[in-house]
């Protein structure tokens, strides 16, 4: 709620502004995240950067992309000024262009280490410890990829050149972290070959696909998106003549009904994945044309094969994972793996 309320009103100034602040939002969650899985108990700092980077993927996801339309009213996505949805979404990737690459070369915490608390540590080991760069984890660099891969996908109905705004943000973040690895920050902890949080980004890009894959697919089939469907009855008389009528900008325009004109009602012009493309092609074809249908049923079929092959990979990554486990914990993973049963049992059982 402190969020949304510092967004608002840094809207009120700017759209930029606004932009910075969900920014700069994301950087002082994302520490406030890495204080509370600091307090958790793990295994190996490997699992530890998995814990990290869920809660990070989900905050930023919602902080980033799903605010704006939340702080956004619906009659002002389309409007022909920056208050319109499509402009903001063009400032949080110009933001996400700038801001974040820009405050990483500042390194302030680096900074601060070094002029502040280094030249006045209490003893030699204290001064050394403060002039190792500042800390960082594998985790939250590939939260970043992950955010702007979702972003992108998220808003590609309206905004599709965020795909090539997406791909110069990721090119200049590369060149940023190659630069702050090799100059500035400190050597990050080891975690093995294979990483916990490397498979969690496998799961949430599969994941960001498939929504994207849902929702190209209901943005098809809602075509023209005027909640309108034909009757297949003439007008009544009651409504022929000239009209007056006011848009949603205020403005007072007239219409004028012929009496060859055609009669519509209001309906939902909506899909769903149990709709019947050939039963029900009578009701569809109240507003989808011929050639729309056709697409829209290869497009169902499409998107129920990527499905299908994203629910596998995401099942074969946890199952990887658990082979891993294992492997390394031995006679261990076998206690744990009978206890979780047994708890399972006893729930089920209390039900």
């Amino acid at each position: 709620m402190i969020g949304v309320f510092l967004i608002v009103l840094a809207e009120q100034q700017s759209t930029f502004l606004a932009a910075c602040v969900i920014s700069a939002l994301s950087l002082v969650g994302g520490m406030a995240l890495n204080t509370v899985t600091s307090f958790e108990s793990h295994n190996t700092e490997d699992e530890r950067g998995a814990s990290r980077y869920s809660k990070l993927t989900i905050f930023r996801w919602v902080n980033t992309a799903v605010l704006w339309v939340l702080v956004t009213p619906l009659t002002s996505f389309l409007n022909p000024d920056d208050t319109s949805l499509i402009y903001k979404i063009y400032s949080l990737f110009f933001s996400e262009l700038i801001f974040g690459p820009l405050l990483a070369l500042m390194d302030p915490m680096g900074q601060i280490q070094r002029h502040l608390l280094g030249p006045r540590a209490a003893t030699q080991k204290n001064m050394n410890l403060n002039f190792q760069g500042s800390y960082w984890t594998l985790a939250e660099k590939k939260v970043e990829v992950t955010k702007v891969f979702f972003l992108a996908c998220f808003y590609s109905s309206l905004f599709p050149a965020g795909f090539f705004f997406a791909a110069l943000v990721l090119t200049i973040d590369y060149c940023t972290d190659k630069f702050l690895l090799l100059r500035t920050l400190r050597p990050g902890p080891k975690i093995g070959n294979v990483g916990q949080a490397s498979n969690m980004q496998q799961t949430f890009l599969i994941l960001a696909i498939l929504l994207y894959i849902i929702h190209q697919y209901y943005l098809f089939t809602g075509i023209p998106y005027d909640q309108t469907c034909l009757t297949g009855d003439a007008v009544e008389n009651a409504y022929l003549g000239e009209h007056q009528a006011t848009t949603l900008a205020g403005t007072r325009v007239s219409v004028y009904i012929d009496q060859d004109e055609n009669d519509y009602e209001f309906c939902e012009q909506k899909v769903s994945f149990e709709t019947d493309f050939t039963a029900d092609s009578s009701v569809l074809e109240t507003w989808m044309t011929p050639g729309q249908i056709q697409a829209s049923k290869i497009l169902f079929h499409t998107v129920k094969a990527i499905l299908s092959g994203g629910i596998c990979r995401i099942l074969m990554i946890g199952f990887e994972h658990d082979l891993t486990r294992k492997r390394k914990m031995g006679n261990l993973y076998k206690v744990m793996y009978a206890t979780t049963c047994l708890a399972c049992l006893d729930w089920f059982t209390q039900l």
